[in-house]
């Protein structure tokens, strides 16, 4: 279903695009299994374009509300602790998986807010989850290892320049 969202957004007629459009305010309305499913329409052999459209949803829904204080946004929905779970346990291996560059910018994105909010507290296992990536004899898994890296990087890249 989600997938058909992302195919009727590239539709010609208006018709597909108002389609799509209800049924992605009715996605953004279910909280459960989000994670599940966009997991799966960037695994799934589907168009480049949908995947894509897929990942940068998980970005921007990962930068808008993994993370939300309801009291300054109550009309936010913020993702539940289930979901963060599976995005933190699916995330490393999609971007091993990725097909393209395009894809994994955005899932490297997403990966940092992931970070930035997770690291070490509620993710203690991310630095040994890289370093088995790194060592591994697979080249997509060192590459999403280098990713991983650079995106923890990133996420504290100006957190510790008072500290220095």
């Amino acid at each position: 279903m989600l997938i058909s969202i992302y195919v009727a957004r590239r539709a010609r007629g208006d018709d597909h695009k108002c389609a799509a459009n209800r049924w992605e305010r009715w996605f953004r309305s279910v909280r459960a299994r989000r994670v599940r499913l966009l997991s799966l329409s960037l695994t799934e052999p589907y168009h480049s374009a949908t995947r894509q459209a897929a990942a940068v949803y998980l970005k921007n829904r990962v930068y808008s509300s993994y993370f939300i204080d309801t009291t300054a946004r109550p009309d936010q929905v913020p993702i539940p602790p289930s979901d963060r779970n599976n995005l933190k346990s699916s995330i490393i291996p999609l971007i091993a998986s990725s097909p393209s560059r395009a894809i994994t910018v955005q899932l490297a994105g997403a990966l940092k807010n992931v970070v930035a909010r997770d690291f070490p507290e509620e993710w203690p296992t991310l630095v040994e989850e890289v370093k088995k990536l790194l060592s591994s004899g697979n080249i997509r898994e060192v590459h999403a290892g280098c990713v991983t890296a650079l995106e923890m990087i990133r996420a504290f890249r100006y957190v510790l320049r008072g500290l220095v």
